[in-house]
C-alpha cells in the first residue's frame, strides 16, 4: 500500500554534501542501485531506456528547488531506480525541469537531480527525476 505525507515544516536551509558535484551522485546512486538489486528485481522493459531498472520500495525526502525561496520537502515513496534517474509516487504533481534533492531517510547524504516528467495516476503522481 502506498503511503505518503506532506511534510509541513518550516524551509531551513539545504544540507551540504562534502563530495564533489557529480561524483558523489555517482556513489551514492551505486549504493542505492546496490540496495534495489537485493530488494527488488529488475524490470523487463528495455524499449527507451539507456540504463537497467530496479523495483525499489523505500522512502526518499524529496528536496524541491532546494536553496531558493520556495524551496519545500516532502515524504515520497521510490518506486524504482536506474543509473540515470528514479521513479518516484507522490500525492502532488511537481512541474518538469524543477531542481530537486533526493535524500534517503536516515542519511544526510543526497542526489541532486530535475524532474524530467510528472503524470497523473489514479490518487498519485509518477514523478521521474533525471540524476544529474
Amino acid at each position: 500500500m502506498y503511503k505518503a505525507a506532506v511534510i509541513n515544516k518550516p524551509w531551513v536551509p539545504a544540507r551540504t554534501q562534502t563530495v564533489a558535484r557529480g561524483t558523489g551522485n555517482r556513489n551514492i546512486v551505486q549504493t542505492w542501485l546496490n540496495d534495489a538489486r537485493i530488494q527488488g528485481g529488475a524490470d523487463v522493459y528495455t524499449g527507451k531506456r539507456r540504463h537497467q531498472r530496479f523495483r525499489w520500495n523505500r522512502t526518499i525526502t524529496l528536496e524541491i528547488n532546494p536553496g531558493k525561496q520556495n524551496a519545500c520537502r516532502r515524504s515520497v515513496q521510490a518506486k524504482d531506480i536506474s543509473k540515470s534517474g528514479i521513479g518516484l509516487r507522490t500525492r502532488e504533481a511537481v512541474a518538469p525541469n524543477t531542481p530537486v534533492r533526493a535524500y534517503i531517510e536516515d542519511e544526510d547524504r543526497f542526489v541532486e537531480g530535475r524532474v524530467r516528467h510528472s503524470t497523473s495516476t489514479i490518487g498519485a503522481f509518477i514523478v521521474g527525476i533525471e540524476f544529474e
